[in-house]
């Protein structure tokens, strides 16, 4: 055989090995579908909640599940991208904590059942018993009377890319996704190392928000802070839209001597989904080193419009966080008065090296910090 020839069928043995090999790996991935399902209105009754929306824990979704629906609203927004160019963009899907619950809570029983089905089952030994419909199940906390669909699937990767493309590789799936008539939704993933279901629920609502912040609800730890402590601002956060939120972006800006706002920390971000009708309580804590006397904080939600809100006017509320207080340097509990208080202030501050007990400003708390104070008392 000719060096050619042994080249040749070298080469070809290293493609056909790392050919089979790939194929091999790839086909470690399996997956599964069943035709989705959809259901307009319930006929004869009103649009609107049918009955009180039921109680459930606040939901924060998954980090796979956030991604799934990331991907959903990619494909909504550029179905070409995944080359379907001959659907038309379709707004974005908002996020619904109703459906994000049942649909986690059908994948779980999937799972937990070992079954794959929209409808609802119980294992009795080795029987699969029907418990209810996938439309009850939806409508059982999806309570408004809209178009309701589902799509399910499940993977041995727990992929999200992976089942979006499979969704959307499929024309009945790919309806479902596409359809403008869906406006909100949520998908609940829940599985094990060997199969991971995926459960995308949709609902029809009109989408209506308006987040919203009263000034009455925004308090300071402690009330009246000094320069240099470190103070809980709290707050809450109220949704009084009928869409849910997620997520929500908070910001916390300062201002001093009456000058303009800016920014003192980053984008915070509720951890779950705000529900409509709904408030949420928070807090951050603020450092307050180098901050003045009369130093201005404000919250303000959703400070880069991720929301189109029926009203903007309330998305922010203010406190004074250091309160102006005595033109004194003694008055160190800014009271107005420098007394008993102010001394017992300063000899914490002495302990701690307190800067703001620097009254002269002469490098460390000392003696004639003391007597500066004493002065004063008179």
């Amino acid at each position: 055989m000719n060096p050619r020839s042994c080249i040749f069928f070298f080469s070809l043995f290293v493609t056909v090995f790392f050919y089979g090999f790939s194929v091999a790996h790839a086909s470690e991935e399996t997956a599964g579908l069943v035709p989705p399902v959809s259901e307009g209105p319930i006929k004869g009754l009103p649009e609107g909640p049918l009955e009180p929306v039921p109680k459930f824990d606040p939901i924060q979704p998954t980090q796979k599940e956030y991604d799934c629906f990331v991907l959903i609203n990619a494909a909504r927004a550029n179905p070409a991208a995944y080359g379907y160019g001959e659907y038309s963009p379709a707004p974005p899907l908002h996020w619904n904590a109703a459906l994000l619950y049942i649909a986690w809570v059908h994948s779980k029983d999937m799972y937990e059942e070992d079954y794959f089905q929209h409808d609802s089952y119980n294992r009795v030994g080795d029987q699969l018993v029907f418990d209810r419909s996938w439309s009850d199940r939806v409508r059982s906390v999806y309570t408004h009377n809209t178009r309701i669909s589902e799509n399910i699937a499940w993977n041995s990767s727990g992929s999200a890319e992976a089942v979006v493309t499979s969704w959307m590789n499929s024309p009945p799936h790919r309806e479902n996704i596409m359809n403008p008539e869906h406006t909100e939704g949520a998908i609940g993933a829940y599985g094990g190392n060997d199969k991971v279901y995926f459960t995308h629920d949709f609902g029809g609502r009109d989408i209506s928000y308006n987040l919203s912040l009263d000034p009455d609800d925004v308090s300071l730890s402690p009330t009246q802070p000094n320069p240099g402590d470190t103070v809980r601002l709290s707050f809450i956060v109220w949704n009084n839209g009928v869409t849910d939120a997620f997520p929500v972006e908070v910001r916390v800006d300062k201002r001093e001597g009456g000058g303009g706002w800016s920014a003192i920390t980053g984008d915070l971000w509720l951890r779950n989904i705000l529900e409509g009708g709904k408030g949420v309580s928070t807090y951050t804590d603020l450092d307050t080193s180098g901050y003045s006397r009369g130093t201005e904080v404000r919250v303000v939600i959703d400070p880069n419009g991720l929301f189109t809100e029926t009203d903007e006017s309330d998305n922010s509320a203010g406190i004074v966080l250091i309160p102006a207080g005595s033109t004194s340097r003694g008055d160190l509990t800014a009271d107005g008065v420098v007394d008993g208080m102010d001394l017992f202030r300063f000899a914490a501050g002495w302990q701690t090296l307190d800067w703001t007990c620097n009254l002269d400003t002469g490098g460390y708390v000392n003696c004639q910090d003391l007597v500066l104070l004493l002065k004063e008392m008179d």
